[in-house]
């Protein structure tokens, strides 16, 4: 998996989509990195007036 996310075609095509490539991370790396992302559009929701309801 490392070695396909690690090919230029495949790095273009994820970013091209705005994807991330975090191959290589541990799971405690991911795990923050998704909550860390996960707060930062919360937090732009609730400033922007949005709610789930």
């Amino acid at each position: 998996m490392n070695a396909l996310l690690a090919e230029e075609e495949t790095i273009a095509r994820i970013d091209k989509v705005g994807g991330m490539i975090v191959a290589g991370w541990s799971p405690q790396q991911t795990t923050k990195m998704i909550a860390d992302e996960f707060a930062h559009k919360a937090d732009v929701a609730n400033k922007a007036g949005l709610s789930a309801h």
